[in-house]
This record gives C-alpha cells, sequence and structure tokens, in this order.
C-alpha cells in the first residue's frame, strides 16, 4: 500500500513502480527479439543476420543481452548519443566479452543512415 504524505504519493513507491515496468518492459523486447532470432523474419526467407538498434543505449543493458544470450544471428548496434552513456556502454561490452557495434550519434540521424529490422 502506498505511503500518503501530504496528499502526495511517497517517491518510494514510484520508484518501485518505475522498476517493474522497466524489466517487463525488458523482457518482452527480448523475448520479441528471441522469436525473431530462432523463427527468423516474416517474408525473408535467406539466413542473413537480423538487424538490432538499441537506439538510446543508457547503460547498454538491452543491447548486450539481445547479443549475449539470444544469438550469433543477430547484428546488435547500441547507440547513446551521451559520452557518459557511450563510455559507460563501451566498458559493459568488454567486461562481458560482447562484441557489438557501438555508435554515439543522435537516433534519428543512424536511423536515417541505415535500415534495422528491430529497434
Amino acid at each position: 500500500m502506498p505511503n500518503y504524505c501530504n496528499g502526495c504519493l511517497n517517491l518510494n513507491f514510484l520508484h518501485i513502480l518505475n522498476a517493474i515496468i522497466c524489466f517487463i518492459n525488458r523482457s518482452l523486447i527480448t523475448s520479441t527479439v528471441g522469436c525473431i532470432s530462432k523463427n527468423g523474419l516474416p517474408g525473408v526467407t535467406d539466413n542473413r543476420k537480423i538487424l538490432c538498434l538499441d537506439g538510446i543505449g543508457g547503460t547498454g543493458i538491452s543491447g548486450l543481452l539481445w547479443k549475449k544470450y539470444i544469438g550469433e544471428n543477430l547484428q546488435v548496434t547500441i547507440n547513446d548519443p551521451h559520452e557518459t552513456s557511450f563510455s559507460v556502454i563501451t566498458e559493459n561490452a568488454k567486461n562481458n566479452d560482447v562484441k557489438v557495434e557501438i555508435t554515439k550519434e543522435d537516433p534519428c540521424i543512424i536511423l536515417h543512415q541505415r535500415p534495422f529490422h528491430f529497434m
């Protein structure tokens, strides 16, 4: 039950709720990428790599998770326009021994530069 203080919802409750929603969202997206990886892309009969973009990577957790645990037939690009995030993503990829492309572009620009199957 959330705590009320002067008519406002306790921020701790909101932080917990946000963390749960992020976890569920990440799980659903990862499941979708896994299904695409296993079953292939609809209408595509060749065995080309599935191009995935984590457009605003933050720490890179989603893109690294896709590449590390879902399959070799994924080509993952993790992007974040901020220098700090770019450094964190690079370090996390190195620490987890995951080979992904890491870029520091505006997400709109990278989407105009090349196509992706999953974003």
